[in-house]
């Protein structure tokens, strides 16, 4: 008897000493040819071959040893043994065997007493962890994985210990052969020893039954390893390609007929990718490798290899059909081929494809974004207040479409496109994206003009701009609270929403729109934020140039309209730059402190759209824009700014590849002033381009006109108009956030106690991008929370570099990371432009407090290589 089917018997043999009754369900029919060869003492054997009924017949004899209760008969004393085998579930048997289950026992797959567990992968496990130990876990996953039959485990069972023993475990210790083959194919340490203790042989021979590669007599273990590497690489390659197609593969290609050594050769090149200790060795040996053969060169197409990690030319192979597929129009193909390569081995080891994979993931996802809210947008007519809510609040709000095209644009403007020559078409991608994305924006901005002419260009729902400073800011200083006020110019909706993401855990907040003034300029929009603007503005022509007033006083420019604002609250009030909360000193931190209301402004994100830097400098800015901001917060509920309003004075539109077509002359006549999105004025032409409304019309006092484009049409402007621009009447530049956060209770900080590590796996820095891992490392019982940090690149005193993407848990709009606990996140870094230092610092911080937590001291940085 087999060693596998004595275990089998031992098992049923214990519980019908136990028992008498024994009824065994086999639903996967793993032991259907063995029942007979039991040979069970005593035992008799009833077997499910003629229906249930006949089975029951059949059991009626040993039913009399079964009281009414289904127990067995007390003072009956000779127990009954008897094996009822069904080849079915108990489910399947609609329980037709319950009298025999109560008198007896249930042996089955997955029984929760072990004794009672019949799974053939846990019976082979026990056998093995006697007889095997190393081979255990990887002949129970076959077994589990249906590459293993029962008659298979006889037969490997009893030739258990021919194979992997003697000089091979002198060398190299008590190994599982995937594990000694593993350390064999990735190192030449053990190759004395190998010869020393003439073992050649003996590896040979197990390298033929695991892996099915016969070798040569004469190798030696230099010829044996390379052989074992191709045969382990183009196996797993060979293995997911359609057989016709592995004709293309360079020879020998030929494939091991036994599954469960074609599992092995995946098992070993997964293993193999997966030991941190042995993965550069696997990436020079794939390296190598195809590129000797030539292998990105034999026209091999991505279909069945779209989740293989063996060669990097794959990930390039399926980029290319992601990008083809973004173009042709299938952007949910494109998805899944980015979510499938999120986290493959070459993105780990290339930043810049997990980079491409990003943009891939991002562009595919605005394409379909802007093809939903198109077609939505066609439907029917839309009013105001149901387009704002479908901007802001429906389950995928219409402002995604605007952060998946900040995110594509930043992600496209960081990326070094000669580092990866072998890429889609980006050029064409970025056109098609740009071209859907201004589709949309020109059918919801049509859609939205009609509806907020047809509304009076106000809402009884939406609160007002005008408002904020009224409703939300004025109750929390008269409730006594230390507050801070924080008016950021031209931070769109959808930027504060992301700005949030990652503060819920030390902030309660509410975000929610109002209504912009128009026309959506700074001196408008930042009067609107002040205290008295709910009992009106006025616009006026000074000097020839407009000039906004409340209650009578010139509130125009930022000097006065602080003047304004500090003479309504009174004394505690501290008005300064963002700047100055962002990186505080000692002295600026009790300074700032001592105030009852802080107001904090911020030109940064208009001034840099609307300056004379290049485009992609003002979309990276934007994005380092929120990183500062949300420092910043941090930084004011540290002071003890239990309350923080922020809002806006107006939205934006940027977006690339306005046709001429939709620029127009203005109004003109007695222009006051004139932006591409709005005239303000008096007399001059009307147009069907544009809509004219007197400033009463939008609750504002004096005799002046304003004009807007009808749709994403502009005004022709001196100088011309970029691709940043504001002032009309869209939902991009006229939802105003508001945002109240509440700083939260402080909570215990495990995670600052835990160990944090940094791992970089080169000698040098070689490339502006390259990856580390960060880690959290905790001994507590219960794990903490996982921890937001921020990845700094320091050269001396300045930070030149920053995470461009991570593994998990990364915020595109700050750069802020999640760390779990005992989880590592693989973190692709990027260097900033300009001049490159000889040696850099790598530091992890944490997001909430700004304490060091890990560093890396002195990495080399040769770009050279």
């Amino acid at each position: 008897m087999s060693k596998i089917l004595d275990s089998l018997r031992q098992l049923l043999q214990r519980q019908i000493t136990d028992r008498g009754i024994v009824v065994w369900y086999d639903p996967d029919k793993a032991y259907a040819k063995s029942v007979d060869r039991l040979n069970l003492e005593g035992v008799t054997c009833l077997k499910v071959e003629d229906g249930y009924f006949r089975l029951r017949e059949q059991l009626e004899p040993w039913m009399e040893w079964v009281d009414e209760s289904g127990r067995a008969m007390a003072d009956h004393e000779v127990p009954p043994k008897l094996l009822v085998y069904v080849p079915h579930s108990r489910e399947e048997s609609h329980f037709a065997l319950i009298e025999a289950e109560t008198a007896g026992v249930v042996v089955e797959p997955g029984a929760p007493v072990a004794e009672r567990n019949t799974r053939l992968a846990g019976l082979v496990e026990r056998l093995y962890s006697r007889l095997s130990p190393e081979k255990a876990g990887h002949v129970a996953r076959q077994v589990e994985d249906g590459l293993l039959t029962f008659e298979d485990v006889e037969q490997m069972s009893e030739e258990t210990g021919s194979n992997a023993t003697g000089a091979l475990k002198l060398i190299f210790g008590q190994a599982s052969p995937v594990d000694l083959l593993l350390l064999f194919a990735a190192t030449d340490e053990h190759d004395a020893r190998i010869q020393e203790k003439n073992a050649l042989g003996e590896l040979a021979s197990l390298i033929e039954q695991e892996l099915g590669l016969a070798s040569k007599a004469t190798c030696t273990p230099d010829t044996l390893r390379a052989s074992m590497v191709r045969h382990l690489l183009l196996g797993e390659l060979g293995l997911a390609l359609p057989e016709a197609l592995r004709a293309q593969l360079p020879k020998p290609g030929g494939l091991p007929e036994k599954a469960v050594q074609r599992d092995t050769i995946r098992q070993l090149c997964q293993t193999w990718r997966n030991r941190v200790d042995l993965q550069e060795a696997y990436a020079i040996a794939a390296e190598d490798f195809e590129r000797t053969t030539h292998l990105a060169s034999v026209g091999l197409s991505a279909k069945g290899i779209e989740a293989l990690e063996t060669f990097p030319f794959i990930d390039s192979l399926v980029l290319v059909n992601a990008g083809e597929a973004l173009l042709r129009g299938n952007p949910t193909q494109a998805a899944e081929y980015a979510v499938g390569r999120r986290s493959t081995f070459w993105n780990r080891r290339y930043p810049e494809i997990i980079l491409q994979w990003s943009l891939v993931e991002t562009a595919a996802s605005l394409l379909m974004e802007a093809d939903a809210i198109s077609s939505a947008v066609k439907k029917r007519k839309w009013t105001l207040e149901e387009m704002v809510n479908a901007y802001v609040h429906h389950a995928s709000p219409w402002m995604r479409l605007d952060t998946l095209a900040r995110h594509l644009e930043s992600r496209y403007a960081r990326f070094d496109f000669e580092r990866a020559p072998n890429c889609p078409d980006w050029e064409k991608v970025m056109a098609r994206c740009r071209s859907a994305y201004l589709a949309s924006l020109d059918l919801m901005t049509e859609a939205y003009t009609r509806a907020i002419e047809t509304a009076g260009f106000q809402s009884s729902l939406i609160p007002a701009q005008c408002r904020v400073f009224h409703d939300r800011v004025a109750p929390i200083l008269a409730d006594g609270k230390k507050a801070a006020y924080v008016l950021v110019d031209a931070l769109r909706y959808e930027m504060a929403a992301d700005l949030v993401e990652g503060l819920g855990r030390e902030f309660s907040f509410e975000l929610s729109p109002a209504l912009g003034q128009l026309p959506g300029i700074t001196p408008i929009g930042m009067a609107s934020l002040m205290p008295g603007a709910e009992d009106g503005l006025s616009l006026e022509k000074s000097a020839g140039k407009l000039q906004v007033t409340a209650g009578g006083k010139k509130i125009t420019d930022r000097a006065s309209r602080m003047a304004w604002l500090e003479s309504r609250v009174g004394d505690g009030t501290c008005v300064v730059k963002l700047g100055d909360v962002a990186r505080l000193t000692p002295k600026k931190r009790k300074d700032l402190g001592a105030a009852r209301f802080l107001v904090v402004t911020s030109q940064e994100i208009d001034r840099i759209g609307e300056g004379e830097s290049e485009d992609d400098e003002a979309r990276i800015y934007m994005d380092e824009m929120l990183d500062k901001l949300r420092r910043s917060l941090r930084n004011l509920a540290s002071m003890g700014f239990t309350e923080i309003v922020v809002s806006a004075d107006h939205g934006f539109i940027f977006a690339e590849g306005f046709e001429t077509g939709l620029k127009m002359d203005s109004p003109g006549g007695d222009t006051v002033e004139l932006h591409s999105r709005c005239w303000i004025g008096q007399g001059g032409n009307a147009a069907p381009g544009y809509f004219r409304v007197p400033a009463s019309g939008l609750e504002l006092g004096g005799a002046l006109e304003c004009a807007f484009p009808r749709g994403l049409g502009t005004f022709k402007v001196k100088g011309g108009a970029g691709a940043y621009f504001h002032g009309g009447a869209s939902l991009q530049e006229q939802v105003i956030p508001v945002l109240h956060l509440s700083r939260k209770a402080a909570a215990s900080d495990k995670a600052g106690s835990c160990r944090w590590t940094i791992t970089f796996a080169k000698k040098a820095i070689t490339n502006r991008f390259f990856s580390i891992t960060v880690s959290m490392e905790s001994e507590e019982i219960f794990a903490p929370e996982p921890k937001s940090v921020r990845v700094e690149i320091v050269s001396g005193k300045d930070v030149i570099g920053h995470a461009a993407m991570a593994s998990y848990g990364f915020e595109e709009s700050t750069r802020e990371i999640l760390v779990e606990s005992g989880k590592p996140n693989p973190v692709t870094m990027m260097i900033s432009g300009g001049t490159i230092p000889e040696h850099v610092d790598l530091r992890v911080i944490d997001s909430k407090n700004e304490n060091h937590l890990a560093t890396l001291t002195k990495l080399a940085i040769n770009l050279a290589l």
